[in-house]
């Protein structure tokens, strides 16, 4: 086989082998919420560098005032060794309530489903922004 031939089949595998994910932000889009219908024009092809899907959802209590957003992207995985619904942290810092949930995955568009756990980078990042606020 030529050089050429090798070099498009590789393309060509390397060009199958793209992932696709849900990718949207409820507090832009209202049909990205919990209760996902997963549209096709929220599915995206994540580029060569990110290696999973994921979900991350957030939920807030401020003066009796509930907030839940919920984000899908592509990105790297992460540990998830307890990525269901019960298994998530609370965090109360003056006054404020959150709980926070995150989930990774590897499949193509895995990322529609309600199921998620505890990622720690979301976790930090929200009790920084709730420190800052």
């Amino acid at each position: 086989m030529n050089t050429l031939a090798v070099a498009l089949l590789l393309g060509l595998v390397a060009a199958g082998a793209a992932l696709d994910c849900y990718v949207c932000d409820s507090t832009t889009v209202a049909s990205c919420s919990d209760a996902y219908g997963m549209p096709s024009d929220h599915k995206t092809t994540c580029d060569s560098t990110e290696t999973g899907c994921s979900k991350e959802k957030t939920k807030g209590k401020v003066f009796g005032i509930e907030a839940v957003t919920v984000v899908r992207s592509c990105g790297t995985l992460y540990n998830n060794n307890q990525c269901s619904q019960a298994d998530h942290a609370k965090v109360s810092l003056l006054g404020i309530k959150s709980e926070l949930w995150s989930c990774s995955c590897e499949e193509d568009s895995c990322n529609g489903g309600n199921s998620v756990t505890v990622g720690i980078s979301l976790f930090v990042a929200v009790c920084a922004a709730k420190l800052l606020l």
